[in-house]
């Protein structure tokens, strides 16, 4: 690989690793770069086969396309050097080549960058993002997102009801140091309200 691995250039790969799929717009409202000097930066780690980039389209129709960047297996083990991010990256890569799962993550990471904001333009909230990516753990096994919660059903332990949210965080405000917890869910509408049978993880 020609060149050297900045500081910003990690940030970018930690980035790529806690949000799983980003846009270059979404990138720069995180490291509050330019759009120029990350799109350098992208080709650059591109070349050394530590992200990929694609151009997708979003929403149901044609809609917009945008390039969206995505951290590949080496550049997950180059983050795992010395760090907790799990080796397991089949949880990433596998989850990045389906355009709902793309389109789902992105949605949910506008989310939290927006949620980001409101601390950075309102210092007298407090924002926690309890979880928003979901490889930033050591344990080489783990394969899914890292809140789960069950909740036995009235019959057995097959029909176990089973919680996964996409996103957890609190708010904060600080004088008052009252905090309220939230749960977030990305509607992407491909999952029926009503269904003959129910599934544990409906």
């Amino acid at each position: 690989m020609a060149g050297k691995l900045t500081k910003s250039d990690m940030t970018i790969l930690e980035f790529s690793a806690r949000y799983h799929v980003l846009t270059v717009k979404q990138l720069s409202a995180l490291t509050g770069r330019s759009l120029q000097v990350l799109r350098r930066r992208l080709r650059f780690l591109q070349m050394g086969q530590l992200v990929r980039q694609k151009e997708q389209g979003f929403g149901k129709g044609p809609g917009r396309r945008e390039d969206i960047i995505m951290l590949t297996e080496a550049g997950l083990k180059l983050l795992h050097s010395g760090k907790s991010y799990s080796r397991n990256t089949a949880y990433v890569t596998d989850k990045a080549s389906d355009p709902i799962f793309i389109n789902h993550d992105l949605l949910r990471n506008w989310f939290f960058i927006h949620l980001i904001q409101i601390e950075r333009k309102n210092p007298q909230f407090g924002i926690q993002l309890v979880t928003n990516g979901f490889n930033l753990f050591s344990d080489e096994d783990f394969q899914g997102p890292s809140i789960t919660e069950r909740f036995p059903s009235a019959n057995n332990s097959k029909d176990d009801f089973i919680l996964m949210p996409d996103g957890v965080f609190t708010i904060t405000e600080k004088n008052t140091e009252k905090s309220l917890l939230f749960f977030l869910e990305v509607d992407m509408g491909t999952e029926p309200l009503v269904k003959t049978m129910r599934t544990p993880g409906d």
